[in-house]
């Protein structure tokens, strides 16, 4: 089984590779659901050598956008 974590960072490089948005407004989800359980420290690493820091950068600020908001 494939952890949250693993889960947004395996959607934002399929979307990186594919440009796909709805890989994109997966990651979204679960990044809002479990936003305040998310483990930042191993998502930037990972994100890092996958060269999506910029796609995950966005990403958690679209979701506290949108938490914040609801």
């Amino acid at each position: 089984m494939t952890s949250l974590k693993d889960t947004i960072l395996s959607k934002l490089e399929w979307a990186k590779n594919s440009s796909s948005e709805q890989q994109l407004r997966d990651a979204l989800c679960v990044a809002i659901i479990q936003y305040d359980h998310l483990d930042r420290d191993y998502l930037y690493k990972w994100a890092k050598e996958l060269k999506v820091e910029s796609s995950l950068e966005r990403l958690l600020k679209q979701a506290k956008k949108q938490l914040n908001s609801g």
